[in-house]
């Protein structure tokens, strides 16, 4: 047990990023279908490149979308109506017309009988033909009406039937054939009121015959048998030939044989591996810290699988709106954390395995790298609200300008569904600006320390930099003067710029608590050092390093500017006060012992990344620099050949990523400003 413990202690780290990595092959390989692809590309309009195809199975012809739709909308436009005929209605009408005309006063009507009978016979006759109110729908006359009368349906001609308008007016111009005027002005005038639909729409039944009849629409048009030639080689890919493609692929991803399933989830499978084996490879050879660090590889792998999720729920939502799918955001969001090389590579993995759910693949991967590698380089400076913008815009730019060059290769320029895309690409960059909140949000997540962060740490008017300017201003100009000699170096020999800048204004805020032990705030000419032994005066320096991170830590500043304050002395000695307390000891005739000579070290750690090593040079030349006194360009290139040949003669650089050659070059940028720094000056007469 106790072995176990040791051997996941030792190697945690990778074992962690192995988890991670199979997380991700298990997710990508959920989200890629079980099915066969059809695994050639073509162009509608353009010869068939490959061999002839032949039909491995026999397989239906499908009928085109626009077919089924055209379908759908000529029966949802001509489908039958269906009415009730209420022999109710007409009974009661009757019969209220009867009661009415009963209680006439003999006054008024001397025979009732008769009234009844004229005025029913009138209203039979209209219900006879038929008194319906017409459905609230849009109604072709050439439809067919069916109306059911206790349970037998039966058409009719919709004109012969009467609204109540015109069965009104019929009733109308038949009461003026009554003979007597009394039962003529009585009929005018009332038996109107009697006049009510006794044929009624039946709306639930009509929608469901019509549901039923769009369900039965057959999606085929045709079969294609085993063995015959599909398409042949050199052929020009019309829409029949396109539609017999489209109907193979269906029928290719639908089909549930097992062994089929199984040979196609082996092959995604081995490329997945292999996809992801790149990935663990480029990282392990080019940036082997992000293996070294959980939280950035797990940033990572949560972007990829995050993209390619989204990808695979558009697909199955309707593949016509891939196009919408940010996929740019990968690559800004990683450029702002990490390199342009990283981030371009990242960008290049998840179209690919996007690629292996995508229609059209070859297009989509082509399209998506340009607007990537555009996105890369245009969304530079994110922490600027306008660049942004322009950003989204120009992504959006390349995306139509590289889809009109696939129309104008295959043909179609003037195809009207290409406007959709067209829209699509212009969500697409508008959902771009989401990086930003995103990039905020993985920082607070993962611990990461983007651009625009980095920036607001930069400002000199933050809290913490102010505090630094009032209580020790020599201290704050040091800081100024080391971050623009490291930012000069690392804009020659590669590497974050902003980081190591804003790393140069932190790495001395220890030295707040104790400014006057610090000669650059020293301004009176009393040192206070005179009072102290040369290990005290030493603890006082050394210190400074360990103030500054308790500092640092308690204003909440991300790690990755700390270890500026960490390493920016790294292991070297506090020289001034070590060879005092040295020359103290041979007066005494006495040996330094190695406990005391640690006392005069820093406690580290040395630099380990190629910022770090550059700013340690820099604050070590500028503060020494300063002590020569009219210094010439051959006393500086000296001083900082000395000092920097010291310092990898210690071993200070050897777990940095910075090579001899940078080091070469970064001592001639420090000599070059330095140099610019320290020039003499013409004197003001008096």
């Amino acid at each position: 047990m106790k072995s176990l413990t040791l051997f996941l202690q030792k190697h945690y780290q990778v074992l962690y990023n192995l988890f991670l990595f199979l997380i991700a092959t298990v997710v990508v390989l959920y989200v890629l279908p079980e099915h066969g692809r059809l695994k050639y590309d073509y162009e509608v309009g353009q010869p068939w490149l490959h061999k002839d195809l032949e039909a491995p199975f026999n397989f239906p012809l499908y009928k085109s979308r626009e077919q089924v739709r055209s379908e759908k909308k000529a029966w949802e436009e001509s489908h039958p109506l269906y009415f009730n005929l209420q022999e109710e209605s007409e009974n009661q009408s009757i019969a209220d017309w009867k009661e009415n005309a009963a209680r006439v006063p003999a006054s008024v009507i001397s025979n009732t009988d008769s009234l009844q009978r004229i005025g029913t016979k009138l209203l039979v006759d209209v219900f006879t033909q038929g008194v319906v109110v017409e459905p609230n729908i849009t109604i072709p006359r050439e439809r067919i009406w069916y109306i059911s009368s206790n349970g037998v349906f039966q058409t009719v001609d919709p004109d012969a039937l009467l609204s109540p308008q015109n069965a009104i007016q019929i009733i109308q111009e038949r009461i003026l054939d009554v003979p007597d005027s009394t039962y003529r002005a009585y009929l005018s005038e009332n038996l109107s009121d009697f006049v009510r639909p006794n044929i009624r729409f039946n709306n639930d039944l009509t929608q469901r015959r019509k549901n039923e009849f769009l369900r039965d629409i057959s999606p085929t048009q045709g079969m294609v048998s085993e063995g015959e030639v599909i398409v042949y080689s050199g052929q020009i890919v019309d829409e029949t030939i396109a539609n017999r493609l489209s109907s193979y692929r269906r029928t290719l991803e639908g089909t549930d044989d097992p062994t089929s399933i199984w040979q196609v989830r082996g092959g995604h499978f081995l490329l997945v591996v292999l996809i992801l084996s790149m990935l663990y490879l480029f990282l392990q050879q080019f940036r082997p810290t992000i293996l070294e660090n959980s939280n950035s590889l797990t940033l990572i792998l949560v972007n990829l699988i995050g993209m390619v999720l989204l990808a695979d729920l558009v697909v199955g939502f309707n593949p016509d709106l891939l196009y919408i799918v940010p996929f740019p955001i990968v690559p800004i969001i990683l450029r702002s954390f990490y390199d342009t090389r990283l981030a371009l590579f990242i960008h290049f993995i998840v179209i690919m395995m996007v690629g292996l759910v995508a229609p059209n693949s070859f297009e989509f991967i082509f399209i998506q790298f340009l607007a990537g590698v555009f996105s890369i380089v245009t969304a530079t400076g994110l922490y600027r609200r306008a660049q942004l913008f322009l950003a989204s815009g120009k992504i959006t730019v390349i995306y139509i300008i590289s889809y009109f060059a696939f129309t104008l290769i295959r043909g179609d320029v003037l195809d009207q569904e290409h406007l959709y895309q067209y829209g699509y690409f212009a969500l697409n960059g508008l959902m771009s600006i989401v990086a930003y909140p995103l990039i905020f949000l993985f920082e607070k997540i993962f611990g990461q320390v983007s651009d625009v962060t980095l920036l607001e740490l930069g400002d000199t008017n933050s809290p913490l930099l102010r505090e630094l300017r009032i209580k020790a201003p020599g201290t704050f100009q040091h800081s100024l003067q080391v971050g623009n000699l490291a930012e000069s170096v690392i804009d020659e020999i590669g590497g974050n710029t902003l980081l190591v800048r804003t790393g140069a204004l932190y790495h001395d805020i220890g030295k707040m608590k104790n400014p006057l032990y610090f000669v650059e705030n020293q301004t009176t000419g009393i040192n206070a050092h005179d009072e102290l032994e040369p290990i005290e005066s030493a603890k006082v320096i050394v210190d400074h390093v360990l103030e500054g991170i308790v500092m640092a830590k308690a204003r909440r500043v991300p790690d990755m500017v700390i270890d500026f304050i960490r390493t920016h002395h790294g292991t070297t000695r506090v020289e001034y006060f070590y060879r005092n307390h040295l020359r103290q000891l041979q007066e005494a005739d006495m040996e330094i012992s190695k406990e005391e000579e640690d006392k005069f070290r820093y406690p580290g750690p040395k630099p380990f990344s190629k910022e770090t090593a550059v700013m340690m040079m820099a604050d070590t030349v500028e503060a020494a620099t300063r002590s020569l006194n009219r210094p010439t360009a051959e006393d500086i290139s000296n001083m900082v050949d000395k000092l920097i040949d010291h310092q990898q003669s210690e071993g200070q650089f050897d777990n940095a990523n910075i090579t001899l050659g940078e080091i070469s070059r970064a001592r001639q940028v420090l000599k070059k400003k330095l140099m610019s720094i320290h020039h003499l000056r013409v004197e003001y007469p008096d």
